[in-house]
């Protein structure tokens, strides 16, 4: 089941306010339809101090009313030291210690107990051990994903990378891992922050990954999206233009420090969200496989590692991150498929989040299967010319309809064509290929199609 959350986040003001899942999406959405109050607005930006997960919304529900019950407030809490406020706060004298109250507590990271002070007073002390029974399966984050490098041969050892980072959990987790991996591979560090100047106060961000990256001492460059030299591929969803923009930046970066390659934070719920997203709009076997861990220049060591195991490393060791309020926006795709759709599979059955990586290796391994067989037969079909594949016309129509888009595909991928190729634009070149005589088919103003007689070539249009 998907995890449900209760967060004790940093405000504006410098006060600090308890919160579970619902009650934070809501604020972040009448903040960003602009009906929020001022108590809405001084909860941007926000800083997680801590954060425990439950099982269920009515469990995290009973656990917000006893904490705020504790600290005397109901909605807004002042903390002097965050959580280490809380391990020293002092229980009213009627307050007596409960079987409900230690139920909050009792995870595998928090457990609660209550002492009698010297002076006779009652005094609440909470303090963080790990939890060491037999049931509790522990792993090593950092040793699974240096498992998944390798065997994906994500990084080469003595290279200079760029990493993206927003400042968000995945992101600074991200930055974590690899300085811990920096000696190790002999790592030359870079992060990249974009701010896409979307927010009044995103030059905050900017602050927060400054000082970050000077703690862990990586270089940390940054730009500001109206500052850049860009220019939209296609228009899309607000979404999709950032990472446009995002892409583009961190490409300029990596060309500028010569880098090898970008590392992404992407982890398992993105593959989730992904996949449900093409699912939706509708796309191909290749489409379903989601995202890959090598994808050109950009890798992604985290791709299957589940977000509650980000959240209890930082948690776990007190680091702080951002929270983008966009995030919690239903304007977004992605977003309504995160609170959505995969919460309603996780309570349907809570082994979703390995049946899904299951099945995804499994599609992966039919992709790849299918990918081989295309190679095979376009180089039974296919001739090198120069710098040109002429395609056998015959062979190619002999083919299967579904082996017949696959091999053109891999026809002008090899051929150089670099622009976005979508099934009904290859069912389009197909058409043509099937007309008789000697023609030439424009496919973008840098790239046609020549046919001669039983043959095709891909030319490149100076």
């Amino acid at each position: 089941m998907l995890p449900f959350f209760l967060y004790i986040l940093k405000c504006r003001d410098g006060s600090y306010y308890i919160g579970h899942t619902d009650n934070i999406e809501k604020r972040m959405s009448e903040h960003n339809q602009g009906i929020g109050n001022s108590y809405t607005s001084n909860l941007l930006p926000v800083e997680v101090v801590y954060i425990e997960q439950f099982a269920s919304r009515v469990d995290a529900l009973e656990a917000e009313r006893k904490l705020k019950k504790w600290t005397r407030e109901k909605k807004e809490i002042l903390i002097k030291e965050g959580w280490e406020g809380l391990k020293s706060f002092k229980k009213r004298k009627k307050l007596t210690h409960s079987t409900s109250f230690d139920s909050f507590f009792d995870s595998p990271t928090v457990r609660s107990e209550v002492a009698q002070d010297e002076r006779g007073g009652d005094e609440f002390i909470a303090k963080e051990v790990r939890e060491s029974s037999s049931n509790i399966k522990e792993f090593d984050l950092k040793a699974e994903i240096l498992s998944f490098i390798k065997k994906n041969n994500l990084i080469i050892p003595g290279s200079r990378i760029i990493v993206g980072l927003s400042g968000g959990p995945d992101s600074t987790f991200l930055l974590y891992i690899l300085k811990e991996l920096q000696e190790e591979f002999a790592l030359d560090l870079i992060a990249a922050h974009l701010d896409h100047g979307w927010r009044e106060n995103s030059y905050l961000d900017i602050d927060f990954c400054k000082e970050l990256t000077n703690k862990l001492n990586v270089k940390f460059v940054y730009a500001k999206a109206k500052e850049l030299d860009f220019k939209p591929k296609n228009k899309g969803s607000k979404e999709d233009l950032g990472r446009q923009m995002r892409r583009y930046f961190f490409a300029k970066v990596a060309q500028e420090y010569n880098a090898k390659s970008i590392t992404l934070a992407h982890h398992l719920q993105d593959q989730q969200e992904t996949f449900f997203i093409r699912l939706i709009r509708g796309t191909t076997l290749s489409g379903l496989v989601s995202m890959k861990p090598i994808d050109g220049i950009y890798i992604r060591p985290l791709l299957e590692i589940n977000k509650s195991d980000i959240l209890q490393y930082l948690q776990e060791n007190k680091i702080s991150y951002l929270v983008d309020p966009t995030n919690f926006s239903q304007e977004f795709l992605r977003n309504r498929i995160r609170s959505n759709v995969l919460t309603a599979l996780q309570a349907c059955d809570n082994r979703f989040d390995s049946n899904f990586l299951r099945t995804l290796n499994h599609l992966k391994d039919t992709e790849n299967f299918l990918q081989k067989l295309v190679e095979e037969k376009f180089n039974e079909i296919a001739k090198k010319t120069d710098n040109d594949f002429e395609l056998n016309l015959e062979q190619l129509l002999a083919l299967d309809k579904f082996l017949q888009k696959k091999v053109i595909f891999y026809w002008l991928y090899k051929s150089g064509v670099s622009f976005e190729l979508t099934e009904r634009f290859i069912e389009e070149i197909i058409r043509f290929l099937q007309k008789p005589g000697n023609s030439t088919h424009n496919i973008h103003f840098q790239w046609k199609i020549q046919k001669n007689k039983n043959l095709a070539i891909v030319i490149k249009i100076h």
